[in-house]
């Protein structure tokens, strides 16, 4: 009779391993096929028991160095996309205007403004050559990055990547 609730724990404990084992088969087909289709490299994770391991790939897309990985931060995890250019030599840096960066405007800190109300309410941009970051932010960049940062808040652009 006692060794009841010690089996009955045990088939928990046994069902619970099996549905994130196949969580953790689903994600892993996943990444490989994500892998393939861009034609990068997945970096097997073998983590705890094979659980839990953080995922990464890496390769060349478009003649760019794109790296897509899980990152956590805070209690959440995410997955984290990464691509990396030769620098611009702007010191251009830009992201999700938010209010702490309104406050900041008002205190007089740096933000390049191009003249759009659109792009210039939405995100915030400095930069080491404010004629040249405004220049290179041409109409279409500002729309592809406005719609960046709508889709993917915590974008944030330099130099050298997104």
């Amino acid at each position: 009779m006692a060794a009841f609730p010690l089996l009955f724990v045990i088939g928990i404990v046994g069902a619970a391993v099996a549905a994130i084992s196949s969580r953790r088969k689903l994600a892993n087909e996943a990444w490989a096929t994500a892998a393939r289709e861009l034609g990068i490299t997945l970096k097997p994770t073998a983590g705890v028991l094979g659980f839990f391991g953080k995922y990464s790939m890496t390769g060349r897309v478009g003649g760019l160095t794109v790296t897509i990985d899980t990152h956590q931060s805070n209690d959440n995890t995410y997955t984290r996309y990464r691509v990396r250019y030769p620098s611009l030599g702007l010191g251009l840096q830009a992201k999700r205007q938010h209010a702490f960066a309104r406050v900041g405007k008002l205190l007089g800190f740096q933000d390049i403004e191009v003249g759009d109300p659109v792009f210039d309410d939405a995100i915030i941009v400095k930069g080491n050559y404010a004629g040249q970051v405004a220049s290179f932010l041409t109409p279409s960049r500002r729309v592809a990055l406005t719609g960046l940062i709508e889709l993917y808040p915590g974008s944030q652009i330099t130099d050298t990547g997104i």
